[in-house]
């Protein structure tokens, strides 16, 4: 699982596996923000630069599936919530 996670404005929400990558990246997109402030000022939107740890993440909390006459079975109910992210859930995205 991905747990660290960097954010900017211009190219948005991004995953990561490490902590170095996460603000690696945060450093990346305040670098490109400060060569425009030396043309054009500080952009609005620098301040909403951010990287961090994915505390909790929203899962399958319950799942009922129902099947049809003709045997096709699906999810009719289903609930999700927020829990913690574990250390061994591989290293899907998020």
């Amino acid at each position: 699982m991905n747990r660290w996670f960097s954010f900017d404005t211009e190219d948005g929400f991004e995953v990561h596996e490490t902590e170095d990558l996460a603000r690696a990246r945060a450093e990346k997109c305040l670098a490109r923000d400060r060569d425009i402030a030396t043309l054009e000022g500080w952009p609005d939107e620098v301040e909403e630069i951010c990287w961090g740890e994915i505390r909790e993440r929203v899962a399958n909390v319950f799942s009922h599936e129902v099947e049809d006459e003709d045997g096709t079975s699906w999810v009719g109910v289903a609930d999700y919530g927020l829990g913690a992210v574990e250390e061994d859930e591989g290293t899907s995205d998020v």
